[in-house]
């Protein structure tokens, strides 16, 4: 049997401009993101977001 376990930060946030900041929440867990969303509301926070994981370094 395989199990695969996934951990996250425990934790809800929401303020302003927090898209900016998601790279940072990330990038404390590891350096790769899985998006799920569809494609409205990809087109709507895409740019925010690749801009976000540049600077802390994370790839989706």
């Amino acid at each position: 049997m395989y199990l695969k376990v996934t951990t996250g930060p425990g934790q809800y946030i929401r303020k302003p401009g927090l898209l900016t900041d998601t790279g940072l929440y990330i990038e404390k867990f590891g350096k790769k993101a899985a998006l799920i969303g569809g494609n409205t509301s990809r087109k709507i926070i895409e740019k925010t977001l690749t801009t976000s994981f540049y600077l802390n370094k994370v790839s989706h």
